[in-house]
C-alpha cells in the first residue's frame, strides 16, 4: 500500500489536485481577508457621504471665521477690490460665491496675498488694542467650541470624528497666541521689542494656518463638488424621464379622468386645492365659481394636468393660504 502511495505522489493527478486545493485556499484568503473588507469600506464610505458633506459644510464655516480674524487684523473689511485688482492681471481668477462653501476660496486667496507682505501686515497688527485681541481670542474659543460640537455630532463615523477633532489644532495656537499678545500689551507700556517678536509670531502663525486651511479646503471640497455634480446629473437624467412620462401618462389621465401626480417634480397646488375643497364640502363646479375660474381650468389645476398661472395663483391664495401656513392649534384641556 505504501508503495502505491509513493507512486501516486509523483503522478500528474496528485500534482493537479494539490494545485486545485492551494488555489482554492488562496482564493478564500483573498476574498475573505482582502476583498470583503474593501467592499465593506466602500459601502460605509458611500453611506456616510451625506454626513461627511454636512460636516465639511460646518467645518468650512469655522474656516471662514478663522480667516476673518486674520483679515480683520490686516484691516481688510472688503476683499472684492483686491480680487478685482488681481483679476485685471489674471483673467482666469474667478470671483464666485459657492452655494455650499461660499467665497472661502477667494478669502484664502486674498489672505495668502496679504500675508506675503509681512511688514504691512505686522504694522496693521501693531495698531490693534488689547480689547481687539480679546475679541480675537473669544472668536478663536468659539471656533474651538464649534469644532468640539461638530466632533460630538459625528460620533457615529469614528474616522470622520477623528479628522474633525484634529482641526482643533488650527484654533488652539491662534487662541494661545492672542492670549500671549494680550499679556504682552498689559505688562507695561515699554514693551515694543517683545511686542515685535509676538507680532512676528502672529504673522508666522497666520501664514501656517492659512496654508493649512487652504490645503484642507482643496482636499475636502472634492466630496462636496462630487455630491453637487451627482445631484446635477440626477436632475439632468430625470428630466427626459419626466418629459416622456408626461407625454404618455398625462393624456391617458385626461381621457380616464384620473388625477396626474408628478412624483419627481411634484406640484403642491393639486393636493392643496383638493384638501380645501373637501374641507368646504363643495363640488369642483362650486370651487371654480368661488375662485372665479372656468370649470375646465380649475379641473386641470386640481387634477394636476397643468400648473396655475400667476393670475390664477392670486385668485387661489386667499383660499388656500391656510394650507400653507397652517399651525395646529391645540386647545389646553382643563386640569382637574
Amino acid at each position: 500500500m505504501s508503495e502505491e502511495y509513493a507512486l501516486y505522489f509523483g503522478t500528474q493527478d496528485y500534482i493537479r489536485g494539490v494545485l486545485v486545493e492551494v488555489t482554492g485556499i488562496v482564493i478564500e484568503v483573498v476574498v475573505l481577508s482582502i476583498t470583503i473588507p474593501i467592499i465593506l469600506h466602500v459601502i460605509r464610505r458611500v453611506r456616510t457621504r451625506p454626513i461627511r458633506v454636512a460636516a465639511d459644510f460646518y467645518l468650512f464655516q469655522v474656516f471662514h471665521k478663522i480667516a476673518r480674524i486674520f483679515l480683520d487684523m490686516a484691516t481688510v473689511s472688503d476683499i472684492r477690490p483686491i480680487l478685482e485688482k488681481e483679476r485685471r492681471e489674471n483673467r482666469q481668477l474667478l470671483i464666485v460665491s459657492h452655494p455650499l462653501y461660499g467665497n472661502l476660496e477667494n478669502i484664502i486667496f486674498v489672505l495668502e496675498k496679504i500675508l506675503t507682505e509681512k511688514n504691512l501686515f505686522c504694522s496693521e497688527v501693531r495698531k490693534r488694542s488689547s480689547k481687539e485681541f480679546k475679541q480675537y481670542r473669544l472668536a478663536a474659543e468659539r471656533c474651538i467650541d464649534e469644532i468640539d460640537r461638530l466632533a460630538a455630532m459625528t460620533v457615529e463615523v469614528p474616522g470622520l470624528q477623528s479628522e474633525i477633532f484634529s482641526m482643533r489644532m488650527l484654533a488652539y495656537p491662534l487662541r494661545d497666541q492672542m492670549e500671549k499678545m494680550i499679556e504682552t500689551l498689559q505688562e507695561s507700556e515699554d514693551c515694543s521689542i517683545r511686542q515685535d517678536f509676538v507680532v512676528a509670531d502672529i504673522h508666522a502663525l497666520a501664514k501656517q494656518i492659512t496654508e493649512r486651511i487652504g490645503a484642507i479646503f482643496k482636499e475636502r471640497r472634492k466630496l462636496i463638488d462630487s455630491m453637487r455634480n451627482l445631484w446635477v446629473f440626477r436632475m439632468l437624467f430625470a428630466a427626459p424621464i419626466v418629459f416622456i412620462r408626461r407625454l404618455i401618462v398625462l393624456p391617458y389621465c385626461r381621457i380616464a379622468g384620473k388625477p396626474f401626480r408628478d412624483y419627481i417634480f411634484q406640484s403642491p397646488w393639486p393636493d392643496m386645492l383638493e384638501k380645501w375643497r373637501q374641507e368646504k364640502e363643495i363640488t369642483k363646479e362650486q370651487a371654480a365659481e368661488t375662485l372665479e375660474l372656468a370649470v375646465n381650468e380649475y379641473r386641470d389645476i386640481e387634477m394636476g394636468y397643468r400648473e396655475p398661472t400667476l393670475d390664477e395663483l392670486k385668485k387661489m391664495m386667499p383660499f388656500i393660504q391656510d394650507q400653507i401656513f397652517r399651525v395646529d392649534e391645540r386647545k389646553e384641556e382643563p386640569r382637574e
